[in-house]
């Protein structure tokens, strides 16, 4: 049912809306309420149907002059009411009352407690669709305990009741609909109060929105954060094979371009991690480095052979250096001119002489990398020092170029051993030959036992006296004899040659025809 509220209360002879409270006849209204004293309605429940309709037992009134107290409300018909603190004792049905006993008068009536504030007074009229008549009196306070809102079934909104303004007379309150079982009315209306829920705290609801809509403004940034972090790092990849240009305007100091790009001056060769020591060095190619979020890109020089770099070079490698610019070469390359003999790396700059000592040095090469990273532009050291050597093709050179000069060049080791060996029918072998410049010496098993050769370019042949002159194949030619003199000169276009024998037990005679048999050797070789 439903119908406008109020604390239900009387009995058959005494309606409810006669009864004036003690605290409207004391307290009279004062002034509108202020910020300092709002008015703070009394809740109001709605009026249920009277016992008497609902053919049950009249509930407790407070005892008054000439009148009988009733039933106490929540026992069973036909029993007795306990006493004033209303125990619910009887038999095994009743039901305890709804309040503690402390609440009770000394005639067993829930003891109200005179409000704080003075109460409005109520239409008289009730809302349309009311089966309760309209009172011209305030509806009185009831002795009876405070019903509490029904609980909602699952699925269900609560009941609402609308805010009554500051200072107005009446309040406006939503229907509520309560229902009594004609067995058991009080069991279930207690049912109802005890399945009311407790009323929600407006400020925690705002609070917990406002954590809500934090914790959301906290992921969505978040999510924007790694969006933005996921773009940055791919629009910066630089990989290997690309073609970049100087951009002093731009966040890195090279920008990607398009390998037919005019601005193009350098080629990725390698990207590294950004913790790598000492990045780059051993990246083929590699020249100048810089760095991005987490990692170092290598850079080689437009049109760099990766294979030829100087970066990679080794102990024993060859390298060609043309100016300021050095490449790797294999060894077995005419070409070469360097062998690395010392390879040297972070040199403190200032050193005096790094490759001093170095066995067969004949140049240095020193090399720096090109670096935009501030960290690594802070050591101020040499990164790469080559000591060089002559390469194997250069030695080879220089080697025929000497021999080309010397003049052991006109006879071989082989040539002077068969020469002897015929000459005197025994076997002769050069053990040993050394060019001091002006003659060459074939020396056999003992020191003492030699054939030497000597060159001058331009001369004539000038014989002395006592020697016994002669010509071969019609050339000039003239023999020293005697024990330490037995030598032959012969003239030629270029100059004259002069061939010494030096043989224990050899004589005149067997030591110029050996003499004659070398210089035939050599004939051809004589420019």
């Amino acid at each position: 049912m439903s119908g406008n509220g109020a604390w239900y209360g009387g009995d058959d002879q005494q309606p409810a809306a006669s009864r004036t409270p003690s605290y409207l006849q004391d307290e009279p209204f004062g002034d509108e309420p202020t910020a300092e004293q709002p008015l703070v309605p009394r809740p109001v429940v709605p009026q249920p149907r009277t016992a008497g309709d609902d053919g049950l037992p009249a509930p407790r009134h407070p005892a008054e002059a000439g009148t009988t107290p009733g039933t106490i409300p929540g026992t069973i018909p036909g029993t007795t009411a306990g006493n004033g603190a209303g125990s619910g004792a009887g038999n095994g049905t009743d039901l305890p009352p709804p309040f503690p006993a402390s609440m009770y008068s000394a005639d067993g009536d829930v003891a109200d407690p005179p409000p704080p504030y003075p109460m409005p007074s109520y239409p008289d009229s009730p809302d349309p669709g009311s089966p309760y008549p309209a009172s011209s009196a305030a509806y009185p306070a009831s002795s009876e305990p405070h019903p509490v809102p029904v609980d909602p079934q699952p699925g269900e909104d609560p009941p609402t009741a609308s805010i009554p303004k500051i200072g107005a007379h009446s309040v406006q309150l939503s229907t509520i609909e309560l229902t009594t079982d004609p067995a058991d009315p009080d069991a279930q209306l207690n049912a109802a109060t005890e399945a009311a829920p407790a009323p929600r705290n407006r400020r925690d609801l705002s609070a917990g929105i406002a954590i809500a809509l934090v914790i959301l403004m906290v992921l969505c940034i978040g999510v924007a954060g790694s969006s933005l972090q996921v773009f940055t790092q791919a629009s910066e990849t630089f990989e290997t094979g690309t073609c970049v240009a100087p951009d002093k305007d731009g966040r890195f100091p090279y920008r990607q371009v398009d390998c037919t790009d005019p601005a193009y001056t350098h080629l990725v060769v390698g990207v590294v991690d950004h913790d790598t020591l000492r990045p780059c060095r051993g990246v083929p190619g590699a020249s100048t480095l810089f760095s991005t979020n987490a990692t170092v890109v290598c850079l080689g020089v437009k049109g760099v052979d990766g294979s030829r770099s100087i970066n990679v070079v080794r102990d024993g490698d060859c390298v060609n250096v043309d100016g300021d610019r050095a490449l790797l070469i294999d060894c077995r390359d005419a070409s070469a001119k360097f062998q690395v003999i010392k390879r040297l790396t972070a040199v403190p700059e200032g050193t005096s002489g790094p490759c001093d000592g170095v066995e067969g040095l004949v140049d240095t090469y020193q090399w720096n990398w090109t670096s935009s990273d501030p960290v690594d532009r802070s050591d101020k050291s040499i990164d790469v020092v080559l000591c060089l050597g002559p390469s194997q093709s250069v030695r080879d050179a220089e080697e025929a170029a000497r021999a080309a000069q010397s003049t052991c060049r006109f006879l071989t080791d082989a040539e002077v051993s068969a020469a002897v060996s015929a000459a005197t029918s025994k076997t002769y072998t050069v053990s040993e030959r050394v060019d001091d410049g002006t003659h060459c010496h074939y020396q056999f098993s003992k020191a003492t036992e030699t054939v030497r050769v000597g060159f001058f370019s331009g001369a004539k042949l000038n014989p002395e006296r006592g020697s016994e002159n002669f010509t071969i194949d019609g050339l000039r030619a003239a023999w020293d004899p005697g024990r330490g003199d037995r030598s032959l000169g012969v003239e030629v276009p270029a100059g004259t040659i002069y061939i010494k024998v030096t043989l224990a037990g050899v004589g005149d005679t067997t030591s110029r025809k050996l003499a004659i048999e070398a210089f035939k050797s050599a004939r051809s070789r004589i420019r």
